[in-house]
């Protein structure tokens, strides 16, 4: 039985089985892999249930220290990318954009109302849920939004040639 099988047999709601951030942590990472696997392959409907998986079982909780908490929303928020890119592959921009948002959200509530970097181990979330909103946003032919989105990826990181070639098509 694999572990995306077991963790969807066990109970959900208040019954769920209480984790350590650690093995939130660890049982999260091992289910992103085995969805990175299906997502290279393609099968972007197995991969997706991995990430929501992952996503599910990373829930900080209120005993855990400010520390632990931000490493579980690091990590919920990569899931959301890896949901993202799969919608995006789908051709579901609506949920994409969705998902990009919130990680854009989540980057800026940490730094302005908690003055605490997301992010600092896993820099090219939020590079990617601005990229991937702008390429929306560009098929779209929101012109505004999708500029917006590539000037702030390329503040993230200056040398990206792809974002410099979407925001010259913008």
């Amino acid at each position: 039985m694999s572990l995306y099988d077991r963790v969807m047999d066990e109970p959900k709601g208040e019954n769920r089985i209480k984790r350590s951030p650690d093995e939130q942590i660890e049982i999260g990472t091992k289910l992103k892999e085995e969805g990175n696997m299906f997502f290279r392959e393609g099968d972007f409907d197995e991969a997706i249930k991995r990430y929501e998986k992952a996503f599910e079982l990373l829930l900080p909780d209120l005993t855990c220290s400010d520390e632990d908490r931000i490493r579980i929303t690091e990590y919920e928020l990569m899931m959301l990318g890896n949901i993202a890119a799969v919608k995006l592959k789908q051709g579901k921009f609506k949920d994409c954009s969705d998902c990009c948002k919130k990680i854009i959200y989540e980057h800026e509530q940490h730094e302005e109302v908690l003055n605490t970097k997301l992010f600092v181990n896993f820099p090219n979330v939020i590079e990617r849920a601005y990229f991937r909103r702008g390429v929306i946003a560009l098929e779209n032919d929101d012109f505004d939004q999708a500029i917006d989105d590539f000037e702030k990826m390329l503040k993230e990181n200056p040398d990206n040639a792809v974002a410099k070639s979407h925001l010259l098509r913008a």
